[in-house]
């Protein structure tokens, strides 16, 4: 068994997993924004950001509003960034190794944006996920189709991308 990786204070499995944040090819490039990592799950293709906490929407101030608008947008970049990324390593654009998450080219691929909040109330991931949609360019929701997820630590476990943390983190690293 492969040892999980660890992003804000949770543990994802590392199975079928192109750590695209530590790529040679990511490391190269100034400007880019990457998720955490990018995992093959059945047929989709999971490209994964992980937060320990997020603001939320129950409030008036204008000043968390607009951090929580700019969080928003930092995600959304992530996301497109790590897309293209991806795919210009899988056409051979740039060069890096990707054949741990299985790309075969030809084989049914559904892409699904998934952003994990470890200290979040389910409620509040809906509207997120619903300002995530509408941050995305019309052409990346038509030529991608992309699945989009925003879950907490919980509902990750219960996906199979994360793993339970009953035990601590710091047995798991060794």
């Amino acid at each position: 068994m492969l040892d999980p990786i660890i992003e804000s204070e949770m543990s994802f499995r590392a199975d079928n997993t192109f750590h695209i944040e530590q790529s040679q090819t990511y490391r190269r490039m100034s400007g880019i924004k990457s998720v955490e990592f990018v995992r093959r799950k059945d047929s989709s293709l999971l490209f994964v950001e992980a937060k320990i906490s997020f603001p939320n929407l129950e409030t008036d101030d204008k000043t968390k509003i607009q951090r929580y608008e700019a969080e928003i947008r930092a995600v959304k970049d992530k996301f497109i960034h790590s897309l293209n990324l991806f795919a210009s390593i899988a056409l051979g654009v740039n060069d890096d190794d990707i054949t741990a998450t299985g790309n075969k080219g030809s084989k049914k691929t559904d892409v699904t944006f998934v952003f994990v909040i470890r200290n979040h109330r389910t409620k509040w991931c809906r509207p997120i996920r619903d300002m995530l949609i509408d941050e995305f360019p019309p052409y990346l929701l038509k030529i991608w189709k992309p699945v989009v997820l925003v879950i907490n630590h919980e509902a990750a476990v219960k996906k199979e991308i994360a793993m339970s943390t009953s035990t601590p983190i710091c047995m798991m690293l060794r």
